[in-house]
């Protein structure tokens, strides 16, 4: 991983203490230099709050204290613990995720199945370890890909771009997996809020044009759809894509 966790790189380094969240808050420590070598955004933020918080703990009031949890376990060892995961021993043979997931059922529609696999072999140039995580078949905990999508979202508020493609990774696994479907539903929210060029935008859009089944009778879904027309448009463009592709 990169040179920041090398402990040799940071051991030395001014420990910084923060209070994050906003209502729910939580105190935590880091060095600084971790936090700095995760990018030039988060360096200048990390000098500029050292320069206007003249206490010893810096308020953070931006990041939710599950975000932070993952963004300083991430910054020491280059990956993080997310909801729907489960640790594997070092050295294990893990089954192919892709073989645990619970698959939708699309009836007759040869389209929609040939789709899925499709959406489910996506690779990235960033891959999580697999010979230490695993999806667990125990996946009840909710709001496990709004968890991870709010770390997202701060690896591109701050530019850090190893921590961006880690959690992308997870949240294609676990859209794979089907979560809960509230929590599918929330999370579909977040990445319509995105810019259509995004990689998570095309992602969850694609997602929703292979679930769309499922969640086409719930409000909160008709809603997502209606004030999000960019979203349900790209929606709508992949399917003929596939159409014209297995026509």
């Amino acid at each position: 991983m990169a040179e920041h966790n090398n402990p040799g790189c940071w051991v030395s380094s001014e420990v910084l203490r923060f209070l994050v969240g906003s209502d729910e808050q939580k105190k935590f420590v880091v060095h600084e230099s971790v936090l700095a070598n995760l990018s030039a955004g988060m360096k200048a933020f990390v000098e500029t709050a050292k320069l206007e918080e003249n206490t010893e703990i810096i308020q953070w009031a931006e990041i939710e204290p599950e975000t932070a949890d993952c963004l300083v376990e991430f910054a020491y060892t280059g990956d993080f613990k997310s909801p729907g995961f489960q640790r594997m021993a070092t050295g294990q043979v893990v089954e192919n995720y892709r073989k645990l997931h619970t698959r939708p059922q699309f009836g007759s529609s040869k389209v929609l199945e040939w789709a899925w696999e499709e959406f489910v072999s996506k690779s990235w140039d960033y891959n999580e370890k697999q010979m230490l995580y695993d999806i667990s078949q125990d996946t009840s905990k909710p709001d496990a890909l709004c968890t991870v999508a709010q770390v997202y979202g701060f690896a591109c508020d701050y530019g850090i771009e190893d921590l961006k493609a880690l959690a992308l990774n997870k949240l294609h696994r676990l859209m794979v997996c089907f979560q809960d479907e509230d929590d599918i539903i929330k999370f579909l929210w977040l990445c319509a809020d995105y810019e259509s060029s995004d990689e998570l935008f095309r992602t969850a859009s694609q997602y929703a044009t292979l679930t769309v089944g499922l969640f086409e009778s719930k409000e909160p879904f008709k809603a997502l759809m209606s004030e999000h027309p960019i979203f349900a448009e790209s929606a709508f463009w992949w399917q003929q894509s596939i159409l014209h592709q297995y026509a």
